[in-house]
């Protein structure tokens, strides 16, 4: 059973669809950073041309000015429908986006739920409870079940602390406290550990 986990498991990790989970995981800020982006430049290159229009305008006759700002009206009209179409798909987009980074999320989450052992869960969970601590702290204070007979506690609380740091449901300050990430916070809300307040 465990052989086939692990195959399993190494199948996921070196497939194109992990790489892809993590490549969004990874960019989202600057996914939607993008599309904001995006967004002011067509806002601005739209204000710079009718800016321009009107320049021009300005030297002509007043029946060809009558003609031409009937004209520069139609086309801030349509370029006004068009702008707004515009942003009407960038908010879908940007919906899309956090749709599927919530689906993604489910899924690591769901993956994180099996793959973690009971010690690393309530590990999180002490951590998010706890307040400062230290690494240092964790190691002396973090009490493993007695029941479980582990040889080298110390060798598994370092386990437990780079399993959570690996996939950012920790973090380290840089005063060297650990604290638990919003990430984390929605795993423990998703494994049904505590409650978004």
């Amino acid at each position: 059973m465990k052989i086939e986990y692990f195959n399993l498991l190494k199948q996921f990790i070196f497939s194109w669809q992990f790489l892809v989970v993590v490549f969004i995981i990874v960019t989202k800020k600057g996914w939607i950073e993008l599309i904001k982006g995006l967004r002011v430049k067509y806002k601005k290159q739209n204000l710079d041309v009718s800016a321009n229009q009107e320049q021009d305008e300005n030297n002509l006759s007043s029946e060809e000015e009558v003609q031409n700002t009937q004209k520069v009206l139609e086309n801030l009209r349509e370029k006004e429908g068009e702008i707004e179409k515009k942003n009407r798909d960038i908010e879908e987009q940007k919906s899309l986006i956090t749709e599927l980074f919530g689906i993604v999320e489910f899924y690591e989450f769901s993956f994180l739920n099996y793959y973690f052992v009971y010690n690393t869960k309530m590990a999180l969970f002490w951590i998010s409870t706890s307040g400062n601590t230290t690494r240092e702290l964790f190691l002396k204070a973090y009490p493993l079940p007695p029941e479980l007979k582990i040889e080298n506690e110390e060798l598994e609380k370092e386990s437990i602390l780079n399993a959570l740091l690996t996939y950012r449901l920790i973090e380290m300050t840089d005063t060297n406290q650990l604290c638990i990430t919003e990430k984390g916070k929605r795993y423990l809300t998703f494994s049904n550990m505590i409650k978004l307040k």
